[in-house]
């Protein structure tokens, strides 16, 4: 028995130091598994940061697309108004050339018209003479003829 029983022993030996090996392999996974499991849970918590994180960037770019859309919109509008004064002051141009145009020629037409007048007085200021020194003497009418023709 005893060749049996030190085959025995023999092989719980092996067995023991096999399942040694294993549990010590076990223990190794175990540490491995921890580990991972707490890499994990930081890997977890960086992934909500980035989240949290990539909410707060897109909420910002949002606000500042709005911003940018507000500004584009006044912008627009400037340019809307700006075009109005710009098309409203060439057309008030144009018409106060056409009017300096029309004063210019009014004022050709008033000189005209003032000459003719003058002229219209002269000759019925020479006619009335005339007809007055009918009656007046020769010498008389030629002094007041020279004055008239003077003036």
């Amino acid at each position: 028995m005893s060749k049996h029983l030190k085959e025995y022993n023999s092989d719980k030996l092996k067995l023991y130091g096999e399942i040694t090996k294993k549990a010590i392999e076990l223990s190794k996974i175990q540490n491995k598994y921890k580990g991972l499991n707490k890499e994990i849970i930081i890997c977890r918590n960086i992934i909500f940061k980035l989240k949290k994180e990539k909410s707060e960037i897109i909420n910002k770019c949002n606000e500042e697309i709005k911003k940018f859309l507000n500004e584009k919109s006044q912008i627009d509008k400037l340019k809307e108004e700006n075009e109005r004064i710009s098309n409203l002051y060439d057309k008030q141009t144009k018409e106060l050339i056409n009017v300096s145009v029309e004063k210019e020629i009014l004022a050709s037409q008033n000189s005209k018209l003032k000459l003719d007048i003058l002229q219209a007085q002269k000759t019925m200021l020479f006619k009335h003479a005339s007809f007055s020194c009918i009656y007046l003497s020769t010498k008389l009418k030629r002094i007041i003829i020279f004055i008239f023709l003077q003036n």
